[in-house]
């Protein structure tokens, strides 16, 4: 006959078990949302050359949903430097499978800018 002791053992391997899953799952969700905006900055920037830097950024990658806001381009220093765009919100719906893909699909997307500089006849 087994005591109450040895089925607490057992029972206290699975529970912390979950409390390790629902830790490890707690601190993935908040290296997704820290290094997230960080991530597509630097990804912009490297593939069209301006510097770029979002303050707030929420992607949902199962249905391709997003938004964010305080996104700043500016423009390369080999082309002056200065403020290029300002955009204060943007949401869209993107295809879910293209996020990993060399070509980035957007499907709809709503911009607010607050500037947009644009140089004629330099």
């Amino acid at each position: 006959m087994k005591t109450n002791a040895s089925l607490r053992t057992r029972g206290g391997v699975l529970f912390k078990l979950i409390i390790l899953l629902a830790i490890l799952a707690a601190m993935t969700v908040l290296a997704w949302m820290l290094f997230l905006p960080w991530g597509v900055s630097r990804t912009i920037a490297k593939r069209s050359g301006y510097p770029t830097e979002a303050a707030r950024l929420a992607v949902n990658p199962v249905t391709g949903m997003f938004s964010g806001g305080g996104l700043h381009i500016d423009n390369p220093v080999t082309q002056g430097g200065g403020v290029f765009v300002r955009v204060a919100n943007f949401t869209g719906k993107a295809e879910p499978g293209s996020a990993t893909r060399a070509k980035f699909v957007i499907e709809e997307l709503t911009i607010d800018l607050t500037q947009l500089v644009v140089v004629v006849g330099r």
